[in-house]
């Protein structure tokens, strides 16, 4: 009887015995993105308390499951980050006008 008592609090255990993994699932969005990118977003991440982070998991170098809650605000932010760090092009002076060539 002791022994049922233990076994009752024990993890569930395949055919052959040996303790089955549990599977948690959870809902998110997948953020991809070139490493800069996905470097922000940690940072962002990071810079929050415990209870406010949003990223559930880092897939691979371009890759990060975030809470979907979050999706609008990383929206907002990825779009200023991009603005931000967007080339632009110097613009071309207009000193030259085409009645100076010869």
């Amino acid at each position: 009887q002791g022994r049922a008592a233990v076994e009752s609090g024990a993890r569930p255990r395949g055919r052959r015995g040996e303790p089955r993994a549990m599977v948690q699932a959870m809902k998110g969005v997948l953020l991809k993105g070139d490493i800069p990118l996905k470097e922000f977003v940690l940072s962002l991440n990071e810079s929050r308390i415990p209870s406010e982070k949003f990223v559930i998991a880092d897939l691979d170098e371009r890759t990060l499951l975030i809470q979907p809650q979050a999706k609008a605000f990383l929206e907002e932010k990825l779009q200023g980050f991009v603005e931000e760090n967007q080339y632009q092009p110097p613009l071309r002076s207009s000193g030259h006008s085409a009645g100076n060539r010869k």
